[in-house]
């Protein structure tokens, strides 16, 4: 099977899954408006709080742009390792402390591992079934693969286990701009360096 990219053009690089829209790229009319609507906003506001909520939603259009869907998993793992991160904080034990991290670890990992790998385990076992004379019919799953989600993931993942560590107090204000506010442009090696101010 060929690339989808080479199929159906360059454009299609941006999609995710059959009968997904392409996300928003950088040399489109709309990003260019977009940008000077968040620029202008960005620039009128005084309050740091109300740049930073506008700039969160910003963010969440522009990653779920072509796909709406995308935008659970981004919230899913910031309001997840937001509400551990205080849990972990806050507990009373070490042992307390762990089953917190254990939850963050397994959700997430969980969840990137079945978007990332549920197709090829069931090809895989399809395949195996196959050699054996084992009647299979392949279930037709379409799941989508939000772009940077490994990174965002192990981003949630790496603030947890700062606060785990501690090496951090969590954030109420800032952590869910910095996730969403990264996901695409940001390199994955700069994820220990990005952290949310108070």
């Amino acid at each position: 099977l060929k690339p989808s990219f080479i199929v159906n053009g360059p454009q299609r690089l941006f999609c995710n899954g059959k009968n997904r829209k392409p996300h928003m790229i950088f040399h489109s009319y709309e990003f260019v408006v977009f940008l000077v609507i968040i620029l202008g906003v960005c620039y009128l506001a005084r309050q740091t709080i109300i740049r930073n909520v506008f700039l969160l939603i910003g963010s969440y259009i522009f990653y779920s742009w072509g796909d709406p869907s995308l935008l659970f998993f981004i919230v899913f793992s910031s309001i997840l390792d937001y509400l551990i991160g205080f849990r972990i904080s806050n507990a009373d034990s070490a042992i307390r402390k762990k089953i917190y991290l254990i939850v963050s670890l397994v959700a997430n990992l969980g969840l990137l591992a079945t978007l990332k790998y549920a197709t090829w385990f069931i090809d895989l076992l399809g395949t195996a079934l196959g050699y054996g004379n084992i009647p299979w019919e392949k279930p037709d799953i379409d799941l989508p693969l939000p772009l940077g989600i490994s990174f965002y993931t192990f981003q949630t993942i790496g603030y947890t286990i700062d606060i785990y560590r501690g090496h951090y107090k969590p954030h109420r204000n800032g952590a869910a701009l910095v996730i969403a506010f990264n996901p695409i442009t940001c390199e994955p090696s700069k994820a220990t360096e990005i952290r949310p101010t108070n």
